[in-house]
């Protein structure tokens, strides 16, 4: 496999509704809420997000919606902001028409917004993390994804010969931290690893500090477990300051399509890097998984144009796992929600295998390795 991603070039961009009929138009709508990052610094991933889910509720919509009813994702800004997360969330569950919270970009955006959802009685699914808060916190919250344990022993277990000396780079606020205790846990199980801990503040991210730090540990991996921009930028100063560069590993955090696009733009030849990531979810552009072939056609249809993105195409399960839930009872509120997620044990969402055992809420521990080539260029290791 050449590359992750492909541009579509269908020249007209059809509407989520344009094909339904008068009476489903009538309906009530199914309404989804969402706080997610659609201006700063993690902008493009937040609309990632959130293109991928409306393309598979477009789809729906397209086919009359649910029992008639359509589906509308009511997107909030919170600009990656938590204070705003929670406002949002405020704002949000205090329309009785939203039946559920879907797709918050991160642990960080989350936190305010669990305990809202659990006093309210809302589902909150497919949260953009695998940090191990998100899979203990409350019986409200479905997890779709591998968890950032399952991430970086996948990293240790390719890169064995590089595991003597690992530096984890995270951000020096609680889920920081709770992402460095899950790296040292998971690398520690073999004994012989020593961890370097480099903090940065987020959203004020010292790169310079953080690149001397690694130029001068003689480091075989660096992990990286913050957001795409401040990453290629690290890189790129490490590379500049140190020809022997360690191999970097980004966990899904990070977004692979945002970083390789990051690093394009640091004008760095990101094929010399060696950056891996991780991704919890096949390859998009897939030819046989049925998923794949779905949000394709949907991408095609709705978003012309647009790349394919292993962001996107998460957060189209996502959706079409929320749907299945929609599906499952003929009266769709808050309660009848919850309950249809909750009875699911095992879900077949075309390729991708959703799992919710009762003694937990991990969703898939399926996690792949891509090695970045240039932008939205990538390589299986």
């Amino acid at each position: 496999m050449r590359s992750v991603f492909a541009l579509f070039s269908a020249p007209v961009l059809v509407c989520a509704i344009a094909c339904v009929s008068q009476t489903a138009l009538a309906a009530e709508m199914i309404v989804v809420g969402q706080s997610v990052p659609l201006s700063g610094a993690n902008a493009s991933f937040g609309r990632d997000v959130r293109t991928g889910a409306l393309a598979h509720f477009g789809a729906v919509n397209a086919l009359g919606g649910i029992n008639g009813r359509l589906i509308e994702l009511r997107s909030l800004d919170d600009a990656n902001d938590a204070k705003r997360s929670g406002e949002n969330t405020r704002l949000l569950l205090n329309d009785p028409r939203v039946v559920a919270l879907f797709g918050y970009g991160s642990a960080t955006l989350s936190a305010p917004a669990v305990p809202q959802a659990q006093a309210a009685g809302v589902a909150f699914v497919a949260p953009f993390t695998g940090a191990d808060r998100m899979r203990q916190s409350s019986e409200v919250v479905f997890n779709i994804r591998a968890s950032y344990t399952d991430e970086i022993a996948e990293f240790m277990r390719v890169m064995g010969s590089y595991q003597k000396r690992v530096a984890v780079v995270h951000y020096d606020d609680a889920v920081g931290k709770e992402n460095l205790a899950t790296a040292q846990k998971t690398l520690t199980a073999k004994s012989d690893v020593e961890i370097v801990s480099i903090a940065l503040t987020r959203n004020r991210e010292n790169v310079a500090a953080a690149a001397e730090q690694i130029s001068n540990s003689e480091l075989g991996v660096v992990l990286l477990t913050i957001l795409s921009s401040p990453g290629a930028e690290l890189v790129k100063a490490v590379r500049i300051a140190n020809k022997n560069m360690p191999m970097f590993g980004a966990i899904s955090f990070t977004s692979s399509s945002h970083l390789s696009r990051a690093l394009a733009a640091t004008r760095s030849d990101t094929g010399r890097y060696g950056v891996a990531v991780s991704s919890v979810v096949p390859d998009p552009r897939s030819s046989v998984m049925p998923a794949a072939l779905e949000y394709q056609a949907a991408m095609r249809r709705f978003y012309p144009g647009e790349l394919l993105s292993l962001t996107g195409f998460e957060s189209f399960l996502a959706a079409k796992m929320l749907t299945s839930g929609f599906r499952k009872t003929s009266v769709i509120n808050r309660r009848t929600v919850l309950d249809a997620l909750g009875s699911i044990t095992e879900l077949d969402l075309g390729g991708y295998v959703v799992k919710w055992p009762q003694s937990n809420r991990y969703g898939s521990r399926y996690v792949e390795l891509f090695l970045i080539r240039g932008p939205d260029t990538f390589s299986q290791l």
